[in-house]
């Protein structure tokens, strides 16, 4: 059976086709749900296929093929095979439609499908979770919540229920109970929290002992929390901050820290230890409380020589660097990177030069998409975050999609516009066009679900007319 969803596909698998007459049904279907099983997908879709080209009206792998295309993100593809499913009587397929519309953005046929599979069976927590997953990505909310609290009261051992719940508690900037639920975290990696021989920090007086702070998860969140290491000191203590390298320059910067070590490194001597995304429930902040400093961060003065060529002073110029994707590791990095092409109406603009801060692997989009004579590429000379800072200094305006970037210019103090999607992630809460994180920050939301094209249209209004921007005039 050719694949109606994939017309690519074959029913064929390590390279041998199997003729369907001489096929052991049962054996075949086995060998697809434990390759499907072991995350080997392709092998089980050409597996599940040659099932059906032997009888099509199997009703099991209709569902499983649509469960391995959801899984490799082919969420069109999943809904045409849960659609097959469903017509063939499959009633399990209806939840896994409803999901992989979710993930397209159909919300109001995903809350229908839904709320027929609850309807029949009221207990049934994945349907439930995705259900709460909709309404909050169709900005209810309250509703999400109410359905996130059935969920964990239904299956108390849904461990993503009581994420989501906890993350979108943080959004709805309810800090005091989202921070308690964020220690979920933990439960989610997979060798779980870091064991040290030391106590956990409780918030006590730290009476002149040494605490150990380390980061996690990824460079945003480092950014973004290193915040709270000034109060943590503040409890009378000296502070040992580990982090990543590309860090190590720049949080030597912050005020409150006594020692940085680059991670992997030997640690000095140290009495207790926190995570530092644990910090903001260990110091008990809440949205009236959190610190929010206009400048936190910044750059050696060794990390500015270099820039004096690539980043001239141009009187009466807007220099702008932009940012259009994250780390492809980000499990929502394809929701949130709105990629090079979506920056196209800030080119040419008059009086306005675009400067690249974009690293790695997507830096060579400047090439694909014929950009780079038009906008001034900086990775070359950015070699760590303390460099890249120093680049933002330099610039007048930073325009970003949610990445380490838009966190960066934030603790600078940069102004920064955030381009985010429809549905972002906690921290930028909803509805608001500022942060209660960085007081520079300006954020353009997608109106509506997958609409990058108005977001930026919306931000190369506001640039052509300099909203809110002051313009260099000195030389």
């Amino acid at each position: 059976m050719s694949d109606p969803a994939d017309p690519g596909a074959t029913g064929s698998a390590g390279g041998v086709t199997v003729t369907p007459r001489r096929v052991n049904l049962r054996e075949l279907v086995r060998s697809a749900t434990e390759a499907q099983q072991a995350g080997r997908v392709d092998e089980a879709i050409g597996l599940y296929l040659q099932a059906l080209s032997a009888k099509p009206s199997l009703e099991g792998p209709y569902n499983n093929v649509g469960a391995c295309y959801y899984v490799r993100g082919r969420y069109e593809a999943a809904a045409a095979w849960y659609r097959m499913a469903l017509a063939r009587g499959d009633e399990t397929a209806r939840s896994n439609l409803g999901e992989a519309y979710r993930k397209l953005g159909r919300l109001a046929e995903a809350e229908a499908l839904q709320r027929e599979v609850l309807a029949r069976d009221s207990d049934n927590v994945s349907a439930r979770f995705s259900l709460a997953e909709t309404l909050r990505e169709g900005g209810h909310l309250e509703e999400a919540l109410a359905e996130f609290d059935e969920t964990t009261r239904r299956g108390p051992n849904f461990d993503s229920a009581t994420w989501n719940r906890a993350l979108l508690l943080l959004q709805l900037g309810r800090y005091d109970e989202g921070f308690v639920g964020y220690e979920e975290r933990f439960r989610r990696m997979k060798n779980g929290p870091r064991k040290l021989d030391v106590p956990r920090w409780q918030g006590e007086p730290l009476e002149g002992r040494t605490i150990l702070l380390y980061d996690e998860q990824g460079f945003g969140d480092s950014l973004q929390f290193a915040r709270f290491i000034k109060a943590v000191e503040a409890r009378g203590g000296r502070v040992v901050f580990e982090c990543r390298p590309p860090l190590v320059r720049l949080m030597a910067s912050l005020e409150g820290v006594t020692t940085v070590v680059p991670r992997g490194q030997p640690l000095p001597p140290y009495e207790v230890a926190a995570p530092l995304l644990s910090l903001p429930l260990i110091l008990g902040t809440t949205l009236e409380t959190l610190p929010a400093p206009a400048r936190y961060l910044a750059p050696p003065p060794e990390s500015s020589g270099v820039l004096d060529r690539v980043l001239p002073r141009e009187p009466n110029v807007i220099k702008v660097g932009i940012a259009w994707a994250g780390r492809p590791i980000h499990a929502n990095d394809a929701t949130r990177s709105a990629g090079l092409g979506a920056f196209a109406p800030l080119i040419g603009l008059p009086n306005v030069s675009l400067y690249s801060l974009q690293i790695g692997p997507r830096g060579a989009d400047l090439d694909a998409l014929g950009f780079r004579g038009l906008i001034t590429d900086l990775a070359p000379v950015l070699k760590d975050f303390a460099d890249t800072a120093a680049a933002m200094d330099r610039l007048d305006l930073i325009i970003s999609i949610d990445s380490a970037v838009a966190h960066l210019a934030g603790a600078l103090g940069r102004p920064i516009w955030v381009a985010l999607p429809f549905v972002a992630e906690w921290r930028w809460m909803t509805r608001r066009s500022d942060s209660p994180w960085y007081p520079s920050v300006r954020l353009f939301r997608q109106p509506r679900f997958g609409d990058w094209d108005s977001a930026f249209r919306h931000i190369a209004t506001a640039l052509e007319v300099r909203d809110g921007l002051a313009v260099p005039t000195g030389a």
